[in-house]
């Protein structure tokens, strides 16, 4: 869906921070990845606004 609304390079440039962001928090383990967004994702987002400061700065 994110493909509708922005461009390709938008979309590249989002994927790339957030891939960042992952990578930062020290978290090696692709399990452990997966079991991190699962867990944001049932918090209904609760950390939104942490990543959106993470993201601004």
């Amino acid at each position: 869906m994110l493909a509708n609304a922005m461009t390709v390079n938008t979309v590249q440039a989002v994927a790339n921070e957030v891939l960042k962001f992952i990578n930062n928090l020290g978290i090696e383990n692709m399990d452990d990845k997966q079991k991190l967004g699962s867990k944001t994702a049932k918090d209904g987002f609760k950390n939104e606004y942490f990543v959106v400061d993470c993201f601004n700065d």
